[in-house]
């Protein structure tokens, strides 16, 4: 159960002091907005325009958290997503196979919520390049970003899905 006031408390005041905020509680609040569903639109430009400013600041896991928050709450701030995109690539580019590189899957379906193909595109390549989870990531944006409209949202059997959108299952599409 939510309680309006508080929540409206802990917005002004972090409205009030968001300058004084460090990187990491950015995303942080951020986050646990978007997970409680509440969209405070003043909150989430303070926060996205503080957050834009300190993008070199921010780790794997921040910006993915950051992105999954602005795409669940339906939030499309053009500069804060170009930010996080640049600084997601700024830091694949040096990741090697023992990085931790925070939550591809999130971050990835994030943007195709968003609708930043481009941003989209250049992380999950980024991401096939590392062989990060290669199947599960392409499978889950190939199901989200083509093929889920053609399977029934009621009942989506993984197996059906997986034969519909993965190249290296056998037997083709599941409508072939």
């Amino acid at each position: 159960v939510l309680h309006a006031p508080l929540l409206a408390a802990i917005s002004a005041q972090a409205m009030r002091t968001i300058g004084e905020f460090k990187a990491l509680e950015l995303p942080i609040t951020l986050w646990a907005f978007a997970t409680m569903a509440v969209k405070d639109l003043p909150l989430f430009d303070a926060i996205s325009a503080a957050a834009v400013p300190l993008r070199e600041q921010f780790e794997m896991l921040d910006l993915s958290n950051m992105a999954w928050a602005l795409a669940s709450s339906s939030y499309n701030h053009g500069p804060l997503i170009d930010a996080i995109a640049s600084q997601s690539l700024a830091l694949l580019q040096s990741a090697g196979p023992q990085s931790y590189i925070g939550n591809p899957s999130s971050l990835c379906w994030a943007m195709w919520r968003l609708r930043q193909p481009h941003h989209e595109r250049a992380l999950f390549r980024r991401f096939g390049e590392l062989g990060v989870l290669v199947e599960l990531v392409a499978c889950g944006i190939e199901l989200t970003g083509n093929q889920w409209r053609r399977l029934d949202p009621v009942d989506v059997r993984m197996d059906e899905a997986m034969r519909e959108v993965c190249f290296w299952t056998s037997g083709g599409p599941a409508g072939a």
